[in-house]
């Protein structure tokens, strides 16, 4: 039997982030979320992100209307098709707001 080792519960979204590599004048891009947690998100992509690249997050939740900024760590990237990736991604800060208050937050409007 294989152990869950997630710390978090996910939960299941269509929520659209705006990304960058931390620390480069690159530009923010949109990227598809297809799940959030208090611990990190799952991002869908045309191009593969770096494994240990850190990344700088701005987006919104559903029903909240400031704009959250996050960084987070590229955990790890696969090729699900040809020119198609996901991406595991761990929160190492989000704007100051504890994971215990956003995954309270995150269960009351994803449930």
């Amino acid at each position: 039997m294989t152990e869950n080792r997630r710390s978090y519960k996910r939960f299941e979204t269509d929520m659209v982030f705006w990304m960058k590599t931390l620390d480069t004048d690159d530009s923010f891009n949109p990227f598809f979320v297809e799940n959030i947690s208090a611990g990190g998100i799952l991002v869908n992509t045309r191009i593969p992100l770096a494994v240990g690249n850190n990344m700088l997050l701005s987006f919104e939740l559903p029903q909240h209307t400031d704009l959250i900024e996050a960084t987070a760590e590229v955990r790890y990237t696969k090729e699900i098709r040809k020119n198609h990736f996901q991406s595991g991604l761990k929160f190492t800060s989000v704007d100051g707001v504890p994971s215990s208050v956003l995954l309270d937050y995150l269960e009351e409007i994803f449930q």
